[in-house]
């Protein structure tokens, strides 16, 4: 694992065409977290907290990945926001509401246009638990251009459950 994170940093930090070397400006934007900037050792050990808690959400059995991606929506940072994104179209429709819930919660600025739009094409998902957990996603998020999609949801789906989620996150 120690090769494989110094693999992860050097791949974050390092300008590519300095081979190895790592930049004042780089490292001041890998210390910036949202309007804050952290000293190196707490980004370090944020950073690296972040990418083991990737990699075990792809290693482990559906059972205890469900917590793992919950936890995961702990760190607000754009690599855990890519594997959330990646989890909404897992195979087990658990990891995708789970996953829907995680990805609201750690929206980075910018990008919640992007991640509505990810999240909204759960509102169609055969499961009806990730069409719920979409709805609270999505109403968690705010996110005023979807509203039309949920208006449908709340007027159509078949499961009162998920019409209810959906006149919430309305």
């Amino acid at each position: 694992d120690q090769q494989w994170l110094l693999a992860v940093f050097e791949k974050e930090i390092c300008d590519e065409d300095k081979f190895g070397k790592v930049s004042l400006a780089d490292l001041v934007r890998f210390c910036k977290l949202e309007n804050s900037t952290n000293c190196v050792w707490e980004s370090v050990e944020r950073y690296a907290r972040e990418q083991i808690a990737i990699k075990s959400v792809f290693t482990i059995d559906s059972s205890v990945r469900l917590d793992a991606i919950e936890n995961l929506g702990k760190f607000k940072s754009p690599a855990v926001q890519e594997a959330l994104l990646d989890l909404l179209k897992d195979p087990d429709p658990n990891v995708r509401s789970v996953a829907a819930l995680s990805v609201a919660r750690v929206s980075l600025e910018g990008d919640e246009v992007k991640i509505a739009t990810r999240v909204a094409r759960l509102l169609k998902d055969r499961d009806r638990l990730v069409r719920e957990s979409a709805c609270v996603a999505l109403g968690r998020m705010k996110a005023k251009n979807k509203v039309p999609d949920l208006v449908n949801v709340w007027r159509n789906d078949v499961i009162s459950v998920v019409r209810d989620a959906a006149y919430l996150a309305l």
